[in-house]
This record gives C-alpha cells, structure tokens and sequence, in this order.
C-alpha cells in the first residue's frame, strides 16, 4: 500500500519537519505499507519563507537577517538528509487543479496531517489541497490534523466545500477537542472520527547526547554552569529569565535570535533534537518542543506565553501527570525562575506518558489496512 502524507513540512519550523518525518518512518515500519512525504507547498507559504535584506522585519533587527540565513541552510542539511522519505517530485501552487493533477492516481491512500494543516486563520487561508478536495483516485484519511480556527468563518460556498470534502474522507484523525468540535459541527459522525497524539509522540528517534560546546558551534559556554534551552518568542518571558538565571546558567536560544542569550540557528532538525537531549532543562512555549523534551526524557516547563499557545499545550498535557510542569499565560509574570529551574532539572522517565499517548494508533492502523484493494 502507497500512501502519501500532506503536511507543512516545508516550513522552517522544527517541529513542522520533524513530525512529518516522524508519521512516514512510523508508517514505514508497517510490513506492507510504503509511505512518502507528498513534497508539496501552497506559494503562499513558499514565500512567507523568503528571505531578503529588504524585508520590513529585517529593518530594525538586521542581526535576525543573518539568524535566518543560517537557519535556512541548517534546513537545507535536514532536507538532504531526508530526501529518501519525500516524493520524488515537487511542487509549489496555490492552484487547487494543479494540485489534484499532481497526485491524482499516484497513491492508494493520501493522510492529511498532522499540525495546523485545516487552520482558517493561517498565513495560507482556507488551504483547499490540504481537504483533499475533489477526486483524488486514492482513498482519504487525515492523521492528528488540527484547525484551532471556527469553520463557519468561511463563505457559505467555501464552508459546503469543505462540508463536502470532509465527507469524503474514509478517516479523520484530529489533534485536539477543539478540531474533533468543528469537525463534528460540519455534520461528520463521530464513527469517522477520533482524537489522536500528534507523530512526534510515535516514533523514536536515536538521538546521540552531545557536549554542548559542540552544538554550540565554538560559542563560549561556560562549562561549570548547567544548561536551559529557551524555545519561546515572548520576549517578557525570556528577558525575566535572562535576569534571574542568567549568572547561573548558559541560556540558548535556537529559531528564534534572542539578545543577550547564546544563539545557535545554524541547528538542522536532527541536531535540533540533540541539543534537547543534550541540555538540563527546556523551557519552551513550542508544541514541538515540549514533544521532543517527553520523547528525549528533558526535564521540561511548557509555558503557554499567549493565549494561541495554551490551546495545544493545555491539549498535551491537561489531565495528565505532566499537568505540573504547565504554567498558563495568565500566571507567567509571576513565576519565580530560580525556583522552578531548581524544582524541574532532575532526572525523568517520560515513557509511561508517551506509551499512554500511543495507544489508539494500533486502532488507526486497522482502519488504514482494512479496505485496501
């Protein structure tokens, strides 16, 4: 069985990359399934990732130019290595047509998913490919897709389009309640449906524990000192950060260039995920990040640094035994970081979170191999 996966992994975004790659290896260790990353993206996010001198946002942080160019190369490096798991054409349209044209008849199943690929409100608007609209000559499921967006939002013509396109999938996997709630409104029955945890959480990779001066890239790290790796873009968070830990502590910050901290965007994804199982601790606002802290067992703080972050944070680990290490954006002006750097750098098992996580993709799994002629 062919099978193509239609993610957003062509953003320059750690976690966008990694979970791609995380569902095809999963999938591929399934006798009897073959699974690619279909290597597609809307223009529209193709050229939110451009970079050039000129751009607005370049203009009063000019050092943020040359993070990004850094970055991009570091991506360029993950992309190579990776290339095997990825179809061996490419294309990059906001033209529904052309899409179908692209893949129509290639595979026998097309997985829509995961990350915010049904979002509304993304840069990419109503991203119609990623419906999966129209005839396709393949059967449709999505895997851990999540909107965080209200469908009725649309036009009353583009919301029976998707009410339509949804119907026609065989599956639909969602990350979050919120999602299962649309889904369920556009007149999907629950049969069709389930909650699942998104790729990062299925498949281990064999990610080495590094010195930190090396995947810092010759920057001075103070070796007597421990280790945070900051992954939030508020800057209150990390500048109180930087204040009360900051004599203690090498502070690093990777995708996003921070002052007064040590930057290293010149990480691929791999080396991403070695510098978290390389460091003491992880303070990150980022899904992904606080995903690859569980699955490297990294002592972790999940800060939901806004409203928009705590939606999927507060989906991972609410309810859970993690619940603890969640700080809500409403509490972050309050934190003591000396305390809770003390409280959260021992030694931790993750595991029994991450088995609990998996245990309805078996059942998925039944349902993609069921019907397949």
């Amino acid at each position: 069985m062919k099978i193509g996966i239609l993610t957003f992994h062509r953003a320059r975004n750690y976690g966008a990359f990694l979970q791609s790659i995380s569902l095809c290896s999963r999938l591929n260790m399934e006798n009897g399934i073959e699974a690619e990353v279909i290597d597609y993206d809307m223009l529209k996010g193709h050229n939110a990732y451009r970079i050039s001198p000129f751009s607005k946002k370049y203009l009063r942080h000019f050092g943020n130019f040359f993070f990004d160019v850094k970055m991009k190369k570091a991506f360029d490096r993950g992309y190579e290595k990776t290339k095997k798991l990825r179809s061996e054409e490419t294309l990059v349209s906001d033209s529904l047509e052309e899409f179908q044209n692209f893949v129509k008849n290639k595979y026998d199943v097309i997985i829509a998913g995961s990350d915010e690929i049904w979002n509304l409100n993304h840069l990419r608007g109503f991203a119609k490919p990623y419906f999966l609209i129209g005839d396709l000559g393949c059967r449709k499921f999505s895997y851990a897709a999540s909107s965080r967006s209200k469908f009725d939002m649309l036009n009353e013509k583009d919301h029976a389009l998707l009410r339509q396109a949804l119907d026609e999938f065989e599956f639909i996997s969602v990350r979050d309640e919120m999602t299962y709630n649309e889904i369920k409104s556009a007149g999907i029955p629950e049969e069709k449906m389930t909650v699942s945890c998104d790729p990062s959480l299925l498949y281990h990779f064999d990610v080495a524990k590094r010195d930190i001066a090396e995947l810092t890239k010759g920057q001075s790290i103070d070796k007597n000192k421990k280790n945070i790796l900051v992954l939030c873009e508020n800057r209150q968070v990390k500048r109180k950060i930087k204040e009360q830990l900051g004599n203690e502590y090498n502070l690093i910050s990777s995708a996003i260039r921070t002052d007064g901290y040590i930057n290293v965007p010149d990480l691929d994804p791999f080396e991403w995920m070695e510098m978290i199982n390389s460091v003491d601790l992880v303070v990150s606002s980022f899904f992904h990040g606080i995903c690859y802290s569980i699955m490297n067992n990294t002592p972790f703080i999940a800060i939901a640094s806004s409203e928009s972050r705590r939606s999927k944070l507060d989906g991972l680990l609410s309810g859970t035994e993690l619940e603890y290490r969640f700080i809500d954006h409403k509490d972050i002006g309050n934190v003591s970081w000396r305390e809770m750097a003390e409280k959260f750098t021992e030694n931790v098992d993750f595991s029994k979170f991450v088995e609990a996580r998996r245990e309805g993709f078996d059942r998925y799994l039944e349902r993609l191999k069921a019907n397949n002629e």
